[in-house]
């Protein structure tokens, strides 16, 4: 495989891991945020 063929792959890979890691993220900021609105009602 060339070298254009291997950094396209790795970019898509890239790209994807990215797109994960800001879902998981998102999912970690609306946690921590439903914690927090808990924690003002105590």
């Amino acid at each position: 495989m060339n070298v254009v063929a291997e950094l396209k792959l790795e970019n898509v890979r890239l790209k994807e891991e990215n797109f994960r890691l800001s879902e998981e993220r998102a999912g970690f900021k609306s946690r921590i945020d439903s914690i927090l609105k808990k924690l003002e009602g105590v």
